[in-house]
């Protein structure tokens, strides 16, 4: 009887996927799947906590276009809500702005989130200032993730 033995190239186990960076990342939580995809080079990547709950990034529940932008600018209109701390809601073109910005004078966001109403759809755009090409990102970090 022959014998078949056939090799892997061995992964380090500290080593998971979505540690190196992607251009697509999802994941799924409760039923609802997350979906990011990057543009402008950006190479994304998921918190480790989430590790355990990726799945292929296909069409999902929630689909988010990431990118790096210059010069972010708050919203003019008056907030529907301000956390009174790093984020606050604007209701924008047809959907919902959550804008997220310190408190240092003259700086501008240094993320900002755009949904359709349903939360279906998204568009969320870092700042160039704060964010880099240089390195992957979760682009759902604090306190974003918790929406």
């Amino acid at each position: 009887m022959a014998h078949l033995q056939t090799t892997f190239k061995p992964i380090p186990c500290s080593t998971h996927i979505v540690d190196q960076g992607a251009s697509r990342v999802a994941y799924r939580v409760g039923g609802l799947s997350f979906g990011m995809f990057a543009q402008d080079g950006l190479q994304l990547k998921l918190d480790p906590i989430l590790y355990d709950f990726s799945v292929f990034p296909g069409q999902c529940d929630v689909n988010i276009a990431v990118s790096l932008v210059v010069g972010l600018q708050p919203p003019v209109d008056s907030p529907l809500f301000h956390s009174g701390g790093l984020w606050s809601l604007y209701k924008d073109n047809g959907g919902y702005r959550l804008n997220f910005q310190r408190s240092f004078p003259g700086e501008g966001p240094y993320k900002s989130a755009w949904f359709d109403r349903e939360f279906k759809s998204g568009i969320l755009q870092l700042s160039r200032d704060f964010f880099s090409t240089s390195w992957p990102v979760y682009p759902l970090e604090y306190p974003l993730d918790e929406f």
